[in-house]
């Protein structure tokens, strides 16, 4: 009987004991931190020329302005179809030559704090992320055509839309009348060059835009959505009533505001490169969101880089024609090693020259 009763009271305590158990608080679960993704590759040798899209006129600058900025359009890089940009639509007029544009009005401004180590969104004078706007691309394609901002690729905007090639040539006017003066050297009057209200690109609100060609054509919406046709910061660039402007120094680290999946985190001239991604970017089927978080490009002749790849601090780097033997040679660099065609752009001048029968 004693033994009985010992068994039920021990019974007892374990069935207290798992009640009570069941009764505590479930351990607080583990959070798991992704790990950073980080890609480190090479540019090349050379500082990268500018980030600025109005004076961008090489491969290596407008890399890094396609990653953190967005035009209007987008062309496929595989199928070369014109995609959405900032863009989710557009329509062409009957005659073929003005394209309305609506754009997103989801996508901030945007930079890089190098106190919290995060991308922030840029504030108004209100402290309302300030958002782009159709204002910012018609500003961006007027910047490029400035004569005083001396673009490159001032042209391709130029001869493509209307007024263009008027305001980027700096055209003179008589004050008096608006007309166009004919012969400058024998005008006699009060002259100043043409304005920027001749182009024919507007923001009919914030989130349309309305650009007119000299010409119906296919390439008009490429055009469009070329890099000295993307949205610039004016508050930025020329400052407001909150933001002193920063001038050409806006493109540099600390002060560059940008869009797109990326934004710059730092860049060290003639050394390296690092973007950052940027998670206030809404991605979409053509410009989606990035999957690496950090991007760094160093800029070296292909001989010390390989050596930085043999070291494993950067992940690619072509191979210098003197150690392509060895490459092959060694088990492991051999299997690493990716042979592929790479597309170059080749301009030829030809003289034709006649000859003479006497």
């Amino acid at each position: 009987m004693q033994s009985k009763k010992l068994f039920v009271f021990a019974a007892l305590l374990i069935v207290a004991s798992m009640l009570l158990g069941a009764c505590q608080p479930a351990a607080a679960p583990v959070e798991q931190v992704a790990e950073k993704k980080v890609l480190k590759l090479n540019m090349g040798p050379g500082d990268i020329p500018t980030l600025d899209p109005s004076l961008a006129t090489d491969t290596s600058s407008n890399q890094i302005i396609e990653l953190i900025t967005v035009g209007l359009t987008r062309q496929n890089e595989v199928t070369t179809e014109v995609e959405p940009g900032l863009a989710t639509s557009w329509t062409l007029s009957d005659d073929g030559l003005t394209y309305t544009f609506t754009l997103r009005e989801d996508v901030p401004w945007v930079k890089y704090d190098a106190v919290s180590g995060e991308v922030v969104q840029v504030l108004d004078c209100e402290g309302n992320p300030r958002m782009v706007t159709a204002q910012d691309h018609v500003y961006g394609m007027l910047r490029t055509l400035n004569p005083e901002t001396a673009s490159d690729y001032a042209y391709v905007l130029a001869f493509a839309l209307k007024g263009g090639a008027d305001y980027n040539a700096g055209t003179l006017v008589d004050v008096a009348t608006g007309e166009v003066i004919a012969d400058p050297e024998t005008f006699e009057g009060e002259s100043a060059p043409i304005g920027p209200e001749v182009v024919a690109v507007k923001a009919v609100d914030n989130k349309t835009v309305e650009m007119t060609f000299n010409e119906a054509a296919v390439f008009n919406l490429n055009i469009a959505g070329m890099w000295v046709a993307h949205a610039m910061p004016q508050f930025q660039i020329e400052g407001d009533d909150c933001t002193e402007g920063k001038g050409n120094r806006w493109i540099e680290t600390g002060f560059n505001v940008s869009y797109g999946p990326y934004a710059l985190k730092e860049w060290v001239h003639d050394s390296y490169i690092t973007l950052v991604k940027n998670p206030f970017w809404p991605g979409q089927d053509s410009v989606p969101v990035a999957k690496i978080d950090e991007i760094t490009w160093l800029m070296l002749d292909d001989a010390p880089a390989f050596a930085e790849y043999e070291a494993g601090n950067i992940d690619i780097a072509r191979v210098p024609q003197a150690d392509m033997d060895r490459v092959k040679a060694d088990p492991t660099l051999s299997a690493e090693l990716l042979i592929a065609p790479r597309s170059v752009h080749l301009l030829l001048r030809l003289q034709h020259h006649r000859s003479v029968c006497g």
